[in-house]
């Protein structure tokens, strides 16, 4: 199966990370990956979309913070969410109406989104919340040493706990799952 990763810092880098193992995994052929530091949701949802011309069999999208809406320059959370979680919910639309599998990781804050297709990556506040019990000492996000959030032990220990959920999802018939992560498997 093919796979296109989209995303924000998160998803930065491929290879040496969660991801790649997660891929290898699974057995899935990674055929595109745009992950940028500081990635708005709305060129999330436009590398989304010019992607479904020749879509993947598979998305794994990294969801970026939702005052990332287009540049930092909005102030109105309630218009940012609500743009935020329409663009979501298209693009669970579009991988149903499609019959895509749709990998979906919030980074950070997500009790807002409407969540009914793919599967989903739930941690308290985001996978940041993760991130930082992987380096605890850590507080400038704009410089952390890490690769995509995570150092190597950390994308070993992510990996872990979600191969077997994304290898049962791709290779399955279930349209929808949540699975719940833990700053705890830091510990």
């Amino acid at each position: 199966m093919r796979i296109t990763i989209i995303g924000d810092s998160f998803t930065h880098t491929y290879k040496d990370t969660w991801i790649e193992t997660v891929c290898k995994e699974a057995n899935l052929e990674m055929v595109n990956c745009y992950g940028f530091r500081g990635k708005s949701q709305y060129k999330i949802y436009e590398n989304f979309l010019q992607q479904l011309v020749n879509p993947p069999d598979v998305f794994l999208i990294c969801h970026t913070e939702y005052m990332r809406l287009y540049h930092e320059g909005i102030s109105d959370k309630d218009f940012a969410r609500i743009s935020y979680s329409l663009m979501i919910q298209d693009m669970q639309l579009k991988c149903k109406k499609n019959n895509i599998k749709m990998i979906n990781v919030p980074c950070f804050e997500h009790e807002f989104i409407e969540k009914f297709y793919g599967l989903w990556f739930l941690a308290t506040g985001g996978l940041i919340n993760i991130s930082k019990a992987d380096y605890p000492e850590w507080t400038d996000k704009m410089n952390d040493p890490r690769t995509n959030h995570f150092s190597p032990k950390g994308h070993c220990i992510l990996a872990n706990h979600l191969k077997t959920d994304i290898k049962n999802y791709v290779n399955g018939n279930n349209e929808f799952h949540i699975v719940s992560l833990y700053a705890e498997y830091f510990s």
